[in-house]
């Protein structure tokens, strides 16, 4: 009896602990959600680049800007150090979207000229208004702005149980 006690005691402990680190992981995600925070920091080389973008996705064809923001890159991206912020553009669905995602000349050089002109931004985002379509463009080594991979579901719990301890850059292994 005192042996079947013992083992129930452990294994709620597990299970608490287990719950108690997901709901903390789970906290630490929210941070994505919290926009920036202080926009009077935002040169007017940048303010004209981001206005110089949305311009030219405004003029495709059947393509409509539903909106754009800025917010901080999420953990599970480990951005460069002192580029915290990520741009983030919604697009309408409409017909010319498909066109928009094929094109990764037109998304990367969007996303190079914000980088270049946005010290601290590391990733700019595209995505449908429903987020079934996201394309992250990121900043790498030379300042190369490249298509980040998109997240792969596997190594979702070797990322979780090992970050912050393990070593995880997007320099080294983020690109397609």
């Amino acid at each position: 009896m005192q042996k079947k006690n013992n083992s129930s005691i452990y294994i709620s402990l597990l299970k608490w602990s287990f719950s108690l680190y997901f709901i903390s992981v789970g906290l630490w995600r929210l941070k994505r959600f919290f926009y920036i925070t202080d926009l009077s920091s935002i040169s007017t080389e940048c303010s004209q680049a981001v206005f110089q973008s949305q311009k030219k996705i405004n003029q495709l064809p059947n393509v409509q800007l539903n909106k754009a923001y800025w917010e901080k890159v999420d953990f599970l991206n480990d951005p460069p150090s002192g580029r915290p912020q990520k741009y983030q553009y919604i697009l309408e669905d409409t017909s010319g979207l498909i066109n928009v995602f094929n094109s990764s000349q037109f998304l990367t050089s969007i996303s190079q000229n914000i980088m270049d002109s946005c010290s601290q931004v590391s990733m700019v985002g595209f995505s449908n208004t429903r987020f079934s379509a996201v394309h992250n463009y990121g900043l790498f080594p030379k300042d190369s702005v490249k298509k980040m991979c998109p997240f792969n579901p596997s190594s979702f719990v070797i990322v979780q149980l090992t970050y912050p301890f393990g070593d995880r850059n997007w320099r080294q292994n983020g690109a397609c």
